[in-house]
């Protein structure tokens, strides 16, 4: 019998292990039965949905659902799919965490929308992760991507966006947004001057209301109506000669239609800027007025303020523009600003 105590630890870990065999075994048949269920659900709806191999492995420590040669449309709509693979992982302990990679060649047509084509990078990945009320977390890493529409080609290096409500406002939205580089190929049209491609930059904002409207607790009107106050807490952009901060607290009032507060913007190199247009041709004598007292401004880690007031756009005190949102119930009163 005392020798019988010795065995015990090992008889309980056997049979733990072989309770976590039989769980995870029994649940790999819910999902792949779900996962038939709701494919067959699609395809009597009208979807076209087919592929060339499917498995579900990773075996203890999560499951992993791969499926090869996906092809996926909908023909009422136009809107379709077709991925080299699509590899869906979760965790056996937390069910409400999914992780999706698609690595590989992806082409993707949405309603209404042009073909894309996009080359994604191996460790690039999306996750989503949700509690009963609501979503804990939205993220999407690419470590390389090349996106190849009719507009012309974009090539992102360690790119990442985060979503998230804010731990003080469950309301707000939180919006990380991370790149390492950025190449278009080409100069944008109306900005040749910065140059195809931007290097390091930086996002930090808080949006008001913005995750109950994801919910679908709050409508778009009524969000809107609430004037959402948006929070800059950084934005840095290295693109061509261009070295830029900001940050600063707007709320957008009637209906949204108009900002009002303050942004402050810092310009590391405004000389640079200056040249840069003057080389172009695109120099007039307000946008040099402007960079210098910006330059000025940003002596020393200093910031220039752009305050937002009554549909004016005031620098260091002087009203340089009018702004209106681009929103279809801004534009009779909004008629002329920009």
């Amino acid at each position: 019998m005392r020798r019988a105590w010795l065995f015990a630890p090992i008889a309980i870990l056997a049979i733990l292990v072989l309770a976590w065999s039989f769980y995870w075994v029994w649940m790999r048949g819910r999902l792949d039965a779900s996962l038939e269920a709701w494919i067959a659900d699609q395809r009597a709806g009208g979807a076209e949905i087919s592929f060339a191999e499917k498995r579900i492995g990773g075996f203890p420590y999560r499951f992993a659902l791969t499926l090869d040669g996906l092809d996926a449309a909908e023909p009422a709509t136009g809107q379709s799919w077709r991925a080299e693979r699509l590899q869906v992982v979760m965790q056996p302990w937390d069910l409400q965490h999914v992780i999706l990679r698609s690595p590989g060649r992806n082409e993707l047509v949405l309603r209404g929308g042009e073909p894309v084509t996009a080359i994604i990078g191996g460790k690039s990945a999306l996750s989503l992760s949700w509690t009963k009320e609501s979503f804990r977390r939205f993220s999407v890493y690419l470590d390389a991507a090349d996106i190849v529409t009719g507009g012309g080609e974009l090539r992102l290096q360690e790119a990442a966006l985060n979503l998230a409500p804010a731990p003080n406002d469950p309301d707000a939205l939180r919006i990380a947004l991370d790149w390492t580089g950025i190449d278009l190929g080409q100069p944008p049209r109306q900005a040749v001057w910065l140059g195809p491609g931007s290097g390091f930059g930086a996002l930090r904002l808080e949006v008001s209301g913005a995750a109950a409207v994801l919910r679908g607790e709050t409508g778009t009107g009524q969000w809107l109506a609430g004037a959402p106050r948006l929070s800059l807490a950084q934005l840095q952009i290295d693109w061509g000669p261009v070295r830029l901060g900001m940050k600063g607290e707007i709320s957008f009032v009637q209906g949204g239609c108009r900002p009002d507060g303050t942004l402050s913007l810092r310009l590391e190199d405004a000389g640079a800027v200056r040249d840069a247009l003057e080389a172009s041709g695109e120099l007039t004598p307000d946008i040099e007025a402007g960079l210098g007292g910006i330059g000025l401004a940003s002596q020393g880690g200093g910031f220039a303020p752009f305050v937002f007031r009554e549909g004016d756009v005031l620098l260091l005190g002087r009203t340089v523009g009018h702004a209106v949102l681009p929103l279809a119930a801004c534009e009779p009163s909004g008629s002329g600003d920009g």
